[in-house]
């Protein structure tokens, strides 16, 4: 639609486009990298895995890599912390926001919660 072409003259194929979908179902990509990564099959016509390699956009879900992202997070961050063990648990989304930064959008936000929950409530008293 953004280039006013019929589906007939786009350089990306179904199976292209199932490729691309097969990597978000197995969470080598997020939804907003994949976004991106069909933007540049349009207009390239290459293949998403092609695209997502030489961009280095592979999605992280290494859970030792990821604590270690948090823990970065919480210990340069203590006054934060310290607000929310005093009830601001908004500050998780900032925490978040934070260590998304940090993996530069790729890690996956399911592991990124689920391990700032579990880093947060250890230390709650």
């Amino acid at each position: 639609n953004q280039n006013n072409q019929p589906l007939e003259t786009l350089k990306t194929r179904p199976p292209a486009l199932a490729e691309l979908l097969q990597l978000v179902a197995a969470s080598k990509i997020n939804p907003n990298t994949a976004k991106q990564v069909l933007a540049e099959m349009l207009a390239s016509g290459r293949t998403a895995a092609e695209i997502v390699a030489a961009r280095g956009l592979s999605q992280i879900s290494d859970t030792g890599l990821i604590t270690g992202l948090v823990e970065k997070v919480l210990a340069d961050n203590p006054g934060e912390v310290q607000r929310y063990l005093e009830g601001k648990e908004t500050v998780a989304n900032w925490f978040f926001g934070q260590v998304m930064r940090l993996a530069r959008g790729q890690a996956n936000p399911q592991v990124v919660r689920a391990e700032l929950e579990r880093q947060l409530s250890s230390r709650k008293p």
